[in-house]
Order: C-alpha cells, then sequence, then structure tokens
C-alpha cells in the first residue's frame, strides 16, 4: 500500500492510502489522517452517542470500518469514538429497562 495514492474527499491533497481512512461505500470515500479524518470524526461524535451507530461517510452516508478508523486515527481519539458507542449502548439499555418499568407499572396499576 506504500505505492497507491489517493485524494482526500475532504482537503484534496493526495496521500499514501496508508495516511487515512476509507469508508465502505462502493466509491471508497478517503479521508486524510492529518486534520480531515479527526474533524470528521469529531462531527459525530455526538450523533454516535445517541444513535449507538457507525462513523458514517459525510459524502455517501457508507460506514467507516472500525479497523479503517483504528489504524487511521490517534489513539485519543480512538478512545472517544470507543466511550461514544459504549455511552449509547448503555443509554438504549436503560430506555428499554425504563420502557419496561413502565409497562409493568400501567399493569399494576390497572389492576388496581
Amino acid at each position: 500500500g506504500y505505492d497507491k495514492f489517493l485524494k482526500c474527499s475532504s482537503c484534496y491533497d493526495e496521500l499514501n492510502m496508508d495516511e487515512g481512512a476509507r469508508c465502505s461505500g462502493s466509491d471508497s470515500h478517503f479521508f486524510c489522517s492529518d486534520t480531515c479524518l479527526a474533524n470528521l470524526l469529531e462531527s459525530q461524535l455526538s450523533s454516535l452517542k445517541s444513535q449507538a451507530c457507525c462513523v458514517l461517510c459525510p459524502i455517501c452516508k457508507a460506514e467507516f470500518i472500525d479497523s479503517e478508523l483504528a489504524k487511521s486515527c490517534s489513539d485519543q481519539m480512538w478512545k472517544k469514538l470507543q466511550d461514544a458507542k459504549v455511552d449509547a449502548r448503555v443509554a438504549t439499555h436503560v430506555k428499554q429497562l425504563q420502557h419496561d418499568f413502565d409497562e409493568r407499572l400501567k399493569r399494576r396499576v390497572d389492576e388496581l
């Protein structure tokens, strides 16, 4: 991969394919790991926390596979991404537990 160059879909610089991440879409949009990928990831942190989703390409909405991101982002950003995914899973579980509790409570009240 050291002799294959790709154009960043954000800044349009041509970089080695090992210097960024590509989405899983049919066009494989490439974002360089310099500033462009970091900005993309930072911009999606809040939606990750609320949706338990994956990082999506802003161009074609295809997912970025975790292994692509892991090799291309900083350790600090990787930790933020993983924390956001855990927060989303916990929030989803809490929401389900609250729903189940409310349903049981409603049934008990109706019985009285």
